[in-house]
């Protein structure tokens, strides 16, 4: 395997394992503490109104939060596709968790933000539909069998693929006839060979199943939300709070899909890789810093999308600034003296 090791050729930038090692935990850094703000704001600042989304807005939050650290900093993976294999390099490993247990941990926190973005459009339905669909889940035990069967399967339906893993040595020879020059890092004793390439067609179609399966629930639950505030003359609504119905749909579809396509790419092209047998390392580190930003990107969606977050970022922008300026801060009193009518920015300082 040494001489194999050496065929790879010159490394490029994007393939270097350090520098993507170091780059995901960069930006795993940046991102969390907006992630974190994120979920305060969510936890705190949500209005009256928004009250009966808040418990599954601060739920959905939470998982992406999570997937965001599990991605750039405690597993950092550095994949192989078209194999189903990869090296982790984040704190888990770190601290000697074994890397089985990672990736079951990682499929479980995907799937539960999987979930996350289901219950939130299946409540949306549940507060549109009230007396007016027949596929509303009226009865709170349905619900939580619903909501129980959802988190269960998105979360475990990876662990039966976590049974008979391959002997390692003998798995990485099988893979060479699928990539005939990997990258070095594949030939270290760090990396894990999670299913030979004779399961990678069947982890292919399992991947596919699961798209289909949150896209339908997706779908199922939009598309009744977009009935009743579009197509049905819903007599208990009046026009007002329809156009507020409609306005509130329509942040929750941007807070979520914007975000979604940022795993919705790197999925493809994992599967894309896994049905063509195509494999180009710097495109495998690429997609996986993709998956560090989804709950970034999120995140800046609901501050910016949402009224009341919006002004509360504003405000701790505005307190950040004037405690890094003590010149903007004596502006910012000067301004807010009775009398005064100047605007903030441009008060000059004497």
């Amino acid at each position: 395997m040494n001489k194999l090791a050496e065929c790879h050729g010159k490394e490029s930038f994007f393939e270097n394992r350090f520098i993507f090692q170091v780059t995901s935990h960069i930006i795993s850094s940046i991102f969390l503490p907006v992630n974190c703000w994120g979920i305060y704001c969510i936890a705190k600042k949500t209005p009256q109104s928004m009250k009966p989304v808040k418990m599954y807005l601060l739920n959905l939050h939470i998982w992406s939060t999570l997937f965001d650290l599990m991605c750039g900093s405690l597993i950092t993976p550095f994949f192989f596709f078209p194999s189903l294999s990869g090296s982790p390099s984040g704190f888990l490993t770190d601290i000697g968790i074994p890397t089985l247990v990672q990736i079951c941990l990682t499929f479980c926190i995907f799937g539960g933000l999987c979930s996350a973005i289901i219950f939130v459009f299946e409540n949306r339905q549940y507060v549109l539909c009230e007396n007016t669909n027949k596929f509303r889940l009226e009865n709170n035990s349905t619900r939580v069998v619903y909501y129980s069967f959802v988190l269960a399967y998105c979360c475990l339906s990876i662990y039966p693929f976590s049974w008979n893993i391959p002997e390692q040595k003998t798995a990485k020879l099988r893979i060479l006839g699928i990539i005939p020059c990997p990258h070095p890092e594949f030939f270290s004793d760090n990396t894990y060979v999670f299913k030979g390439p004779e399961d990678t067609a069947a982890f292919g179609y399992f991947g596919l199943c699961f798209t289909i399966f949150l896209a339908s629930q997706i779908s199922f639950f939009g598309g009744n939300c977009f009935y009743m505030l579009y197509a049905f003359d819903h007599v208990t609504l009046s026009a007002y709070s329809k156009r507020l119905q409609r306005k509130f749909f329509i942040t929750i579809c941007i807070q979520i899909f914007i975000p979604m396509w940022v795993v919705v790419l790197p999925l493809s092209y994992f599967l894309g890789s896994l049905f063509t047998g195509y494999y180009s390392q710097p495109l495998n580190n690429l997609t996986s810093i993709f998956f560090t930003s989804h709950g970034f990107i999120s995140t800046i969606c609901l501050l910016f999308m949402n009224p009341p977050y919006r002004e509360a970022t504003f405000d701790l922008f505005i307190l950040l600034i004037s405690m890094c300026s003590p010149s903007f801060k004596n502006r910012l009193i000067e301004s807010n003296r009775p009398g005064k009518t100047s605007f903030v920015v441009s008060t000059v300082s004497r």
